[in-house]
Parts: structure tokens; C-alpha cells; sequence
């Protein structure tokens, strides 16, 4: 009698199988030891250019962002960890040949005039997992050019402009597609492409390609 064939075992999760997320990883794991040459560094350097240019224009718009800003750029991205089950039908969010490096940067939306200046923040109020800030430090100006994105506050212990994450995530979001849409009808030469500018939840996503 034959011996019986052992089934595969499948992940619960994903409902894959474990020797195919092996594989996935394997191919991924060679993706990451990817050389880092000369030329990948200049074309890099250009993009982060671009996107800190890009930036600019978003901060001429409607003046909401410090001019002179201070971000904070980290390597890899939100989607860090990840593994697309379907890499024979990849989409412009599945790392491969054509995705080689993914970063993540913050971009302040208001600056201090003092290091010293307290922060305010409201978890009361607020959804869960974010924190609406206090404008009741700022001038009259800032709190006019924010307005839009705020939630007003009104009780007998306090009151004031507060600003909303989701709102000023959703403002970040919609300025910046205006921005690139029109890059993308003017494009210069040798500007990286404007591949896909995408929201997830308080992230934007934005893809160049050299």
C-alpha cells in the first residue's frame, strides 16, 4: 500500500503555503542584497532632490508649511515587512526590479519660535491613536492658515483652535496630488517620473522612477 501523501501545510493567515512564503522571503532576501553602486547613489540623490522640491511647491501653495522646514527622513517605508502573496501580478506598491530603495519622511507642519515653547496636546477629544495639537501659542496668522483644519474647542476650563491629524492628513494629501499632476503635464528633462502618489490611512505614498 502506498504511503499516504502528507498535505501541505498552508499559513492561516494568508491561506499560502509555507514553502511558498519561502520562497517569497528568498526573493525578497536577494532584492535587499542589491549592490549599492555609483550610479544608484546619484540617481538616489536626485530623487530625494525631487521630493524636497516637490515639497516646496506644496509649501508655496497655500503657505500652511514652515518655510524653512526641518524633516526627517528615515530608511525604508510603512510597507516595510511586508510580502505581496501575488508577485506574478505585481502592482506599483510591489517591491521587485523596478523598486529598489523605499524611505519614510516626516514633514512638520508647524515650527516653534522658541525650543522652550511648550506643546499642547488633546487626547480627550480626539480619535484613538492621535492627539490634536494646541494653536493657542501661535500667532493670529498661523491659526488663520490652518483654520480649515482644525477642531474648535469651547468649555468653561478651556478653548481654542486645536489642529485635527486626519484633517491636516487629508489637506497634505490632496495638495500634493495638485502638485505633481502639474508636474507631471510639465515634466523637465531629467526629472525622475512621477509614478503614483497613493493615500493610506495618515501616509502618502509617493513613487519615482529614474
Amino acid at each position: 500500500m502506498a504511503k499516504e501523501q502528507e498535505s501541505e501545510k498552508i499559513d492561516f493567515r494568508s491561506g499560502c503555503s509555507l514553502t511558498r512564503l519561502e520562497n517569497l522571503i528568498n526573493v525578497f532576501d536577494e532584492y535587499d542584497r542589491h549592490e549599492f553602486d555609483d550610479q544608484m547613489a546619484m540617481e538616489v540623490h536626485i530623487m530625494k532632490e525631487h521630493i524636497f522640491n516637490i515639497l516646496g511647491d506644496v509649501q508655496k501653495i497655500d503657505n500652511k508649511l514652515p518655510v524653512a522646514n526641518e524633516y526627517l527622513l528615515l530608511s525604508g517605508s510603512a510597507r516595510d515587512g511586508t510580502l505581496d502573496i501575488e508577485i506574478e501580478t505585481p502592482t506599483e506598491l510591489t517591491r521587485g526590479n523596478d523598486f529598489d530603495l523605499d524611505y519614510t519622511l516626516f514633514v512638520p507642519v508647524l515650527k516653534l519660535h522658541d525650543r522652550n515653547q511648550p506643546v499642547v496636546l488633546d487626547m480627550r477629544h480626539s480619535i484613538p491613536c492621535h492627539s490634536w495639537i494646541s494653536l493657542k501659542l501661535f500667532d493670529d496668522v498661523t491659526v488663520s492658515r490652518w483654520e480649515s483644519c482644525c477642531k474648535t474647542i469651547e468649555n468653561q476650563t478651556e478653548g481654542g483652535q486645536f489642529l485635527s491629524p486626519p484633517k491636516v492628513c487629508e489637506w497634505f494629501h490632496e495638495t500634493l496630488v495638485k502638485v505633481t499632476d502639474e508636474l507631471k503635464e510639465n515634466v523637465k528633462r531629467g526629472q525622475p517620473k512621477i509614478v503614483a502618489v497613493q493615500q493610506s490611512g495618515v501616509a502618502t505614498t509617493i513613487i519615482l522612477a529614474s
